[in-house]
């Protein structure tokens, strides 16, 4: 459980670090006034990110993993990639091509 864990705040930091730099380096919530959209897609993003890590925290000491949490995670991977990934990839694309 432990390197399901690791693996996923690995890829969710670098994730988050190729898009605060590419995407929303402009985007300082403590410093929004008004209504951002970047702000709320990075807010929203990140959130579902740590929504999936606590799913995998809550499991932490146990002996085995619940097939629901594995379940809750699986699934909640394959809809954030077609919910948020897939909606940055050509604007995040052109930013690390240009």
């Amino acid at each position: 459980m432990k390197v399901a864990l690791t693996i996923l705040e690995e890829h969710f930091k670098t994730e988050e670090d190729l898009l605060d730099k590419y995407l929303f380096s402009e985007v300082k919530e403590e410093e929004q006034a008004g209504f951002s959209p970047d702000a709320n897609m990075r807010r929203s993003h990140m959130a579902d990110h740590e929504r999936m890590l606590n799913i995998l925290r809550a499991c932490e000491g146990l002996n085995t993993i619940p097939v629901e949490s594995i379940k809750a995670v699986m699934e909640g991977f394959v809809t954030h990639a077609e919910k948020y990934d897939a909606s940055y990839a050509t604007r995040l694309s052109n930013a690390l091509s240009s």
